[in-house]
């Protein structure tokens, strides 16, 4: 019988063997394929967060360009001066100036 020969970079931890090169732990199967299986979940996620901000942001440039675009109507309709800001009262359903301040 020949006795197998030992690797001496092998290591038993708790649970599994690791081998350690140059200082390096070369983790058990195991913890590599769960190590695996978190980082593409992670990689879900982001791919994920970067769709539904790409789709936010779409939906926030259109919402401006039809506040911009009910803004010059009103502006020519009202005559109102380009060159002044005004803001509109949801709930009085007024249009005033908006008066810069004086500090």
């Amino acid at each position: 019988m020949t006795k197998k020969k030992e690797d001496p970079n092998h290591h038993q931890g708790k649970m599994t063997g690791y081998t350690l090169i140059d200082g390096a732990y070369h983790i058990a199967p195991i913890y590599q394929e769960q190590f695996n299986q978190i980082q593409d979940e992670a990689a879900g996620i982001d791919q994920l967060i970067r769709s539904v901000n790409e789709s936010v942001q779409k939906m926030y440039k259109e919402n401006r360009r039809k506040i911009r675009e009910l803004w010059d109507d009103l502006h020519e309709d009202l005559g109102l001066d380009k060159d002044k800001k005004y803001f509109y009262h949801p709930y009085t359903h007024a249009i005033e100036e908006v008066k810069e301040r004086k500090d």
